[in-house]
Protein backbone atom coordinates (compact mmCIF):
# COMPACT_ATOMS: atom_id res chain seq x y z
CA UNK A 1 0.00 0.00 0.00
CA UNK A 2 2.80 2.38 0.79
CA UNK A 3 4.41 1.79 -2.53
CA UNK A 4 1.07 2.21 -4.28
CA UNK A 5 0.39 5.44 -2.42
CA UNK A 6 3.80 6.72 -3.35
CA UNK A 7 3.18 5.90 -7.01
CA UNK A 8 -0.19 7.65 -6.90
CA UNK A 9 1.40 10.66 -5.22
CA UNK A 10 4.12 10.83 -7.84
CA UNK A 11 1.57 10.55 -10.60
CA UNK A 12 -0.48 13.33 -8.99
CA UNK A 13 2.59 15.53 -8.75
CA UNK A 14 3.44 14.85 -12.41
CA UNK A 15 -0.16 15.46 -13.40
CA UNK A 16 -0.19 18.78 -11.49
CA UNK A 17 3.05 19.82 -13.21
CA UNK A 18 1.60 18.87 -16.55
CA UNK A 19 -1.59 20.83 -15.86
CA UNK A 20 0.46 23.80 -14.71
CA UNK A 21 2.52 23.64 -17.91
CA UNK A 22 -0.63 23.35 -20.07
CA UNK A 23 -2.21 26.27 -18.22
CA UNK A 24 0.87 28.39 -18.80
CA UNK A 25 0.82 27.50 -22.51
CA UNK A 26 -2.90 28.23 -22.61
CA UNK A 27 -2.28 31.66 -21.06
CA UNK A 28 0.43 32.37 -23.61
CA UNK A 29 -1.86 31.29 -26.44
CA UNK A 30 -4.61 33.54 -25.05
CA UNK A 31 -2.19 36.51 -24.94
CA UNK A 32 -1.12 35.71 -28.49
CA UNK A 33 -4.75 35.48 -29.54
CA UNK A 34 -5.53 38.86 -27.94
CA UNK A 35 -2.51 40.45 -29.64
CA UNK A 36 -3.48 39.00 -33.01
CA UNK A 37 -7.06 40.19 -32.52
CA UNK A 38 -5.86 43.73 -31.82
CA UNK A 39 -3.49 43.54 -34.77
CA UNK A 40 -6.31 42.34 -37.05
CA UNK A 41 -8.61 45.13 -35.83
CA UNK A 42 -5.87 47.73 -36.39
CA UNK A 43 -5.14 46.30 -39.84
CA UNK A 44 -8.84 46.38 -40.74
CA UNK A 45 -9.07 50.01 -39.63
CA UNK A 46 -6.01 50.91 -41.67
CA UNK A 47 -7.43 48.99 -44.61
CA UNK A 48 -10.74 50.89 -44.43
CA UNK A 49 -8.87 54.20 -44.12
CA UNK A 50 -6.68 53.34 -47.10
CA UNK A 51 -9.72 52.36 -49.13
CA UNK A 52 -11.36 55.70 -48.31
CA UNK A 53 -8.18 57.61 -49.23
CA UNK A 54 -7.79 55.63 -52.46
CA UNK A 55 -11.42 56.31 -53.37
CA UNK A 56 -10.96 60.04 -52.73
CA UNK A 57 -7.76 60.08 -54.79
CA UNK A 58 -9.47 58.28 -57.67
CA UNK A 59 -12.37 60.75 -57.60
CA UNK A 60 -9.92 63.66 -57.48
CA UNK A 61 -7.94 62.28 -60.44
CA UNK A 62 -11.14 61.74 -62.45
CA UNK A 63 -12.22 65.30 -61.71
CA UNK A 64 -8.82 66.65 -62.74
CA UNK A 65 -8.90 64.58 -65.95
CA UNK A 66 -12.31 66.04 -66.80
CA UNK A 67 -11.02 69.56 -66.18
CA UNK A 68 -7.94 68.89 -68.32
CA UNK A 69 -10.16 67.58 -71.13
CA UNK A 70 -12.35 70.70 -70.94
CA UNK A 71 -9.28 72.96 -71.09
CA UNK A 72 -7.90 71.02 -74.05
CA UNK A 73 -11.24 71.32 -75.88
CA UNK A 74 -11.32 75.09 -75.25
CA UNK A 75 -7.72 75.47 -76.43
CA UNK A 76 -8.40 73.42 -79.56
CA UNK A 77 -11.47 75.53 -80.33
CA UNK A 78 -9.48 78.75 -79.94
CA UNK A 79 -6.65 77.41 -82.11
CA UNK A 80 -9.11 76.45 -84.84
CA UNK A 81 -10.77 79.87 -84.66
CA UNK A 82 -7.41 81.66 -84.86
CA UNK A 83 -6.28 79.52 -87.79
CA UNK A 84 -9.51 80.19 -89.67
CA UNK A 85 -9.28 83.92 -88.91
CA UNK A 86 -5.68 84.12 -90.18
CA UNK A 87 -6.53 82.17 -93.35
CA UNK A 88 -9.48 84.42 -94.06
CA UNK A 89 -7.31 87.49 -93.57
CA UNK A 90 -4.65 86.14 -95.95
CA UNK A 91 -7.32 85.58 -98.59
CA UNK A 92 -8.78 89.04 -97.95
CA UNK A 93 -5.32 90.60 -98.21
CA UNK A 94 -4.71 88.89 -101.57
CA UNK A 95 -8.07 90.16 -102.88
CA UNK A 96 -7.24 93.69 -101.75
CA UNK A 97 -3.89 93.59 -103.54
CA UNK A 98 -5.55 92.35 -106.75
CA UNK A 99 -8.15 95.08 -106.56
CA UNK A 100 -5.47 97.71 -105.89
CA UNK A 101 -3.52 96.68 -109.00
CA UNK A 102 -6.64 96.91 -111.16
CA UNK A 103 -7.59 100.38 -109.89
CA UNK A 104 -4.05 101.76 -110.23
CA UNK A 105 -4.60 102.79 -113.86
CA UNK A 106 -7.79 104.75 -113.14
CA UNK A 107 -6.97 106.68 -109.99
CA UNK A 108 -3.63 107.18 -108.29
CA UNK A 109 -5.29 108.83 -105.31
CA UNK A 110 -7.55 105.81 -104.82
CA UNK A 111 -4.50 103.54 -104.96
CA UNK A 112 -2.82 105.56 -102.23
CA UNK A 113 -5.97 105.31 -100.12
CA UNK A 114 -6.18 101.56 -100.64
CA UNK A 115 -2.52 101.12 -99.82
CA UNK A 116 -2.95 103.07 -96.61
CA UNK A 117 -5.97 100.99 -95.73
CA UNK A 118 -4.05 97.82 -96.53
CA UNK A 119 -1.15 98.96 -94.35
CA UNK A 120 -3.56 99.60 -91.51
CA UNK A 121 -5.09 96.17 -91.93
CA UNK A 122 -1.64 94.56 -92.19
CA UNK A 123 -0.47 96.28 -89.02
CA UNK A 124 -3.63 95.18 -87.26
CA UNK A 125 -3.18 91.58 -88.40
CA UNK A 126 0.49 91.56 -87.44
CA UNK A 127 -0.60 92.58 -83.97
CA UNK A 128 -3.25 89.85 -83.99
CA UNK A 129 -0.74 87.23 -85.20
CA UNK A 130 1.71 88.18 -82.46
CA UNK A 131 -1.06 88.05 -79.91
CA UNK A 132 -2.24 84.72 -81.31
CA UNK A 133 1.25 83.24 -80.90
CA UNK A 134 1.38 84.46 -77.32
CA UNK A 135 -2.07 82.97 -76.70
CA UNK A 136 -0.96 79.59 -78.01
CA UNK A 137 2.25 79.70 -75.92
CA UNK A 138 0.36 80.68 -72.79
CA UNK A 139 -2.63 78.37 -73.07
CA UNK A 140 -3.49 78.40 -69.43
CA UNK A 141 -4.28 82.15 -69.64
CA UNK A 142 -5.92 82.04 -73.05
CA UNK A 143 -9.30 83.64 -72.38
CA UNK A 144 -8.08 86.59 -70.29
CA UNK A 145 -5.18 87.33 -72.62
CA UNK A 146 -7.35 87.13 -75.75
CA UNK A 147 -9.75 89.73 -74.36
CA UNK A 148 -6.84 92.03 -73.49
CA UNK A 149 -5.45 91.56 -77.00
CA UNK A 150 -8.75 92.55 -78.59
CA UNK A 151 -8.88 95.72 -76.51
CA UNK A 152 -5.34 96.55 -77.60
CA UNK A 153 -6.20 96.01 -81.27
CA UNK A 154 -9.28 98.22 -80.98
CA UNK A 155 -7.10 100.96 -79.51
CA UNK A 156 -4.58 100.55 -82.37
CA UNK A 157 -7.41 100.78 -84.93
CA UNK A 158 -8.64 104.02 -83.36
CA UNK A 159 -5.11 105.49 -83.39
CA UNK A 160 -4.54 104.40 -87.01
CA UNK A 161 -7.84 105.94 -88.09
CA UNK A 162 -6.90 109.24 -86.44
CA UNK A 163 -3.53 109.13 -88.20
CA UNK A 164 -5.24 108.37 -91.53
CA UNK A 165 -7.54 111.38 -91.12
CA UNK A 166 -4.52 113.55 -90.37
CA UNK A 167 -2.55 112.27 -93.38
CA UNK A 168 -5.56 112.59 -95.68
CA UNK A 169 -6.13 116.16 -94.52
CA UNK A 170 -2.47 117.07 -95.11
CA UNK A 171 -2.54 115.49 -98.59
CA UNK A 172 -5.75 117.39 -99.43
CA UNK A 173 -4.22 120.67 -98.26
CA UNK A 174 -1.08 120.04 -100.33
CA UNK A 175 -3.15 119.41 -103.47
CA UNK A 176 -5.19 122.55 -102.86
CA UNK A 177 -1.98 124.54 -102.43
CA UNK A 178 -0.49 123.04 -105.61
CA UNK A 179 -3.68 123.81 -107.55
CA UNK A 180 -3.67 127.36 -106.23
CA UNK A 181 -0.10 127.75 -107.50
CA UNK A 182 -1.12 126.44 -110.90
CA UNK A 183 0.65 123.09 -110.53
CA UNK A 184 -2.41 120.87 -110.85
CA UNK A 185 -6.19 120.62 -110.78
CA UNK A 186 -8.22 121.39 -107.73
CA UNK A 187 -9.26 118.20 -105.93
CA UNK A 188 -12.86 117.30 -105.24
CA UNK A 189 -14.31 118.91 -102.14
CA UNK A 190 -13.51 116.62 -99.25
CA UNK A 191 -15.16 116.54 -95.81
CA UNK A 192 -13.04 116.03 -92.70
CA UNK A 193 -15.68 116.98 -90.14
CA UNK A 194 -17.84 114.14 -88.87
CA UNK A 195 -20.79 116.54 -88.45
CA UNK A 196 -21.18 116.84 -92.23
CA UNK A 197 -20.33 113.24 -92.99
CA UNK A 198 -23.92 112.35 -93.95
CA UNK A 199 -24.15 115.27 -96.39
CA UNK A 200 -20.86 114.75 -98.28
CA UNK A 201 -20.11 112.31 -101.10
CA UNK A 202 -16.35 112.60 -100.56
CA UNK A 203 -15.74 112.18 -96.85
CA UNK A 204 -12.74 110.75 -95.00
CA UNK A 205 -15.24 108.92 -92.76
CA UNK A 206 -16.66 107.22 -95.83
CA UNK A 207 -13.14 105.86 -96.53
CA UNK A 208 -12.98 104.46 -93.00
CA UNK A 209 -16.37 102.82 -93.41
CA UNK A 210 -15.22 101.18 -96.65
CA UNK A 211 -12.05 99.97 -94.93
CA UNK A 212 -14.20 98.46 -92.19
CA UNK A 213 -16.26 96.59 -94.79
CA UNK A 214 -13.08 95.19 -96.34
Amino acid sequence: MDETSQNVYRENVELIDTLRSHKQELDEFQKLKDYLSRLIATTNNEKELNEILIKEKVEQILKQNNQIKEFKDKIQLLENSLTQFINEFDLERKNLLDQARIEHESSRDEIIKLQRTLELKTKEMNQIKKLAKIIIDQRTQVETFFLDALQHVKKQITMNRLQYRKDAFNAYQNRMLSAHQGQGDYPRIRTFNETFHGYSTNSVFHDLEEATKW
